[in-house]
């Protein structure tokens, strides 16, 4: 039977007797676009699968992980040794990773356009996961699809809420035999973050919060039903676009956002920028948030 997920949407795990059905849904790539994979534990025979679905043989041992989501979920189950290759190396901050790049024991692959078909099958992977912009595979070269190696397209990153995100862990726990591990970390973060939400459910003052910065030009402001805006309102915040129909990324200008945005007390996630400096470098202008430098009242007065 299927084991129901408490909040992710894009993924099930059933048990189908001689094997586990993993099967990963792509909100990108319309409604009804599905990917299943047969889990079968490595020492047990070849059970009797439908034709086309891909076999795993788990827990499996290489694999290459071509963007670096992946990465922050195989640390939190102690599994990147799994890992044969991975992409986006430059962006990669997680010292152990960094190492065994450094040591050889993980090789660094391009990914995107420039990606080397041949460099990823040299490391002979068992699994190649990649971002759901991938999928139906429009990203990767055909000499890889014809070798065909299991493609797994990661969408946690798409779950409208932060615990679907958090649940994805149960994803990769299933394919590196480490369920047990998995349950009790997410079960013990769900449960905290619900205490903490329920805890603000009622507060009467929420301060008043933006997020995000310009880029080339455009500010994308997350819309209400992204994983932001919903992180924003359980922790007590009041969200300046909580209402806004749209997508999950609403495109507006700086006009557009100082207009709603001038007083409010907490700017978050300030795009690429990690000081007040980088921030007046891209446009004086932000000097004029009052989030940007707020005026401190003691007893009622401004200092």
């Amino acid at each position: 039977g299927e084991d129901v997920n408490r909040y992710a949407e894009n993924f099930t795990i059933e048990a189908a007797g001689t094997h586990q059905l993993l099967t990963i849904r792509n909100p990108l790539a319309g409604s009804g676009a599905e990917r299943s994979f047969a889990l079968v534990p490595r020492d047990a025979p070849l059970p009797d699968l439908p034709p086309g679905l891909p076999l795993l043989r788990v827990p499996l041992e290489r694999v290459v992980a071509l963007e670096t989501v992946p990465l922050g979920y195989l640390d939190a189950l102690d599994a990147l040794d799994c890992l044969a290759g991975v992409g986006s190396a430059q962006y990669i901050s997680n010292q152990q990773v960094r190492a065994a790049l450094g040591d050889g024991s993980i090789q660094a692959v391009p990914s995107g356009p420039g990606l080397d078909a041949e460099a990823v099958l040299l490391l002979r992977p068992e699994l190649i996961l990649v971002s759901a912009s991938n999928d139906p595979a429009s990203g990767l070269p055909g000499a890889l699809l014809r070798a065909s190696p299991a493609i797994l397209p990661t969408t946690g990153y798409l779950e409208p809420h932060p615990l679907g995100r958090a649940e994805w862990l149960k994803v990769f726990a299933a394919l590196l035999g480490k369920e047990a591990e998995a349950e009790h970390i997410f079960n013990e973060t769900a449960d905290r973050y619900e205490a903490l939400a329920e805890s603000v459910r009622d507060v009467a003052q929420r301060p008043s919060v933006f997020c995000q910065a310009p880029f080339a030009g455009v500010w994308h402001m997350p819309g209400r039903k992204s994983h932001t805006a919903r992180l924003i309102a359980d922790a007590g915040g009041g969200y300046l676009w909580a209402n806004d129909p749209g997508p999950a990324g609403i495109p507006l200008d700086l006009e557009r956002v100082f207009l709603r945005a001038s007083g409010a007390g907490i700017w978050l996630q300030p795009g690429m920028h990690r000081s007040l400096e980088s921030l007046l470098q891209a446009d004086p202008r932000f000097r004029r948030f009052e989030a940007f430098a707020p005026t401190i009242t003691v007893d009622g007065d401004r200092l």
